[in-house]
């Protein structure tokens, strides 16, 4: 027989963690441009990730990506939900595209990108990632596994 959990309407309270979500807060609060949590699987990056990008800026239009063994071998591939139809393999009007969706989705709100499993993006995602916290485009909250092989540019 099949039991379907309900999802909770938000993530269960932080506990013992309230410095560490504090000095990422305080990265923004001094005009960084991101934060990333780095550590084996299990410790409990995703969920401080969520606390973090629920403090950033709560008028923030936060969009989420996840990097995934599926997806590590198409271009793009963690950014597709954000790419019309066929337009994954033209590289550069597809970066174009997104930063216009991205642009578009937050109605002109600051923009807060959150990334899971960093570690797993393709390496046109991962260049994309590097250009919007570099480029003052978004504000960057990642997860990624320690000692693993990770994008050069996420590195």
């Amino acid at each position: 027989m099949w039991q379907i959990w309900p999802v909770p309407d938000a993530p269960p309270p932080l506990h013992g963690r309230d410095e560490i979500v504090q000095q990422a807060c305080r990265v923004f609060e001094r005009g960084g441009a991101g934060v990333m949590l780095v550590g084996p699987p299990g410790i409990g990056k995703s969920r401080l990730a969520v606390e973090i990008v629920g403090q950033i800026d709560p008028d923030a239009a936060v969009v989420r990506i996840n990097g995934s063994p599926a997806s590590v071998d198409v271009p793009l591939g963690a950014f597709a939900p954000l790419l019309p139809g066929g337009m994954a393999e033209l590289a550069l009007p597809a970066i174009l595209h997104v930063r216009r969706s991205l642009q578009e989705r937050s109605g002109g709100a600051a923009v807060v990108l959150a990334v899971e499993d960093a570690h797993l993006l393709d390496e046109a995602s991962a260049a994309l990632v590097l250009q919007f916290a570099t480029g003052g485009d978004v504000r960057l909250v990642a997860t990624q596994r320690s000692a693993v092989a990770t994008p050069d540019a996420i590195v």
